[in-house]
């Protein structure tokens, strides 16, 4: 019986209780869903992900139905630690990484737990079902930089991204802007150490 504004105030606070440092909720874009999960045997078909008005979620062996009626995204961003990072390539640098990777699915199952136990469906998603930064970009987490890599204003690049689909009608985020773009036109320096000049 909450307003949507409260029940996003609730998920973000149930976000970042779970280790979400940044969160914000964008509209479903169907644009921004993959068109098939590759499977791991190259021999089987990849599984198609459609949407369906259908209830819940659902997995066969040709496809992933996501239902109409998810129209909201929960964007999260996990932040990676800078010094581990800038041992990038070694073990340290790539654990940087991986540990990312292993918090994201820890914060978004836990979010789609909690979600379902108010009585809505909730998909978690990491790399897999949808690109992360077009949701991130249209929840407010951060900008888009002159190397399509989002940018957030507390923890620059160095972020790993995830989501949660749902049908628990929340408040949506707006983009921002924190001068990113007019930052990138005048600064050049990645386009300037391009080798390739792209």
């Amino acid at each position: 019986t909450a307003s949507p504004e409260e029940m996003a105030r609730t998920v973000k606070a149930a976000a970042r209780l779970y280790g979400a440092r940044l969160v914000g909720i964008a509209p479903m874009n169907e644009k921004y869903v993959n068109l098939q999960v590759p499977r791991k045997d190259e021999k089987q078909k990849d599984i198609d992900i459609v949407f369906e008005d259908v209830d819940v979620p659902a997995v066969t062996d040709t496809k992933f139905v996501i239902p109409r009626r998810i129209k909201w995204v929960i964007a999260i961003a996990i932040p990676m630690d800078l010094d581990l990072l800038s041992r990038t390539p070694t073990a340290l640098g790539d654990a940087a990484s991986a540990l990312g990777y292993s918090h994201s699915a820890f914060v978004v199952s836990s979010l789609a737990v909690f979600i379902r136990g108010l009585g809505y469906e909730a998909i978690p998603c990491v790399n897999d079902t949808a690109q992360s930064i077009p949701f991130a970009l249209d929840a407010g987490i951060g900008e888009s930089s002159r190397l399509n890599k989002l940018v957030t204003p507390e923890f620059g690049p160095a972020v790993r991204l995830c989501k949660v689909f749902t049908d628990l009608p929340m408040e949506y985020d707006k983009p921002i802007n924190f001068g990113l773009a007019e930052f990138c036109r005048s600064c050049k320096k990645c386009a300037e150490a391009c080798p390739s000049r792209a």
